[in-house]
């Protein structure tokens, strides 16, 4: 008999509330970041 495990994260990803003229909004931070066009390279750019 074969026992099959659930697949779990394994790290928990903060949410950013925002006040909007609509509501409130919840997002991720990389939706944030894309969102506001800030992109990070990891390395100088020549």
């Amino acid at each position: 008999m074969k026992h099959i495990q659930e697949i779990s994260a394994r790290y928990i990803l903060p949410t950013i509330e925002e006040k909007t003229a609509y509501g409130f909004k919840r997002l991720d931070p990389y939706t944030k970041l894309f969102e506001e066009r800030i992109i990070f390279m990891g390395q100088p750019i020549d």
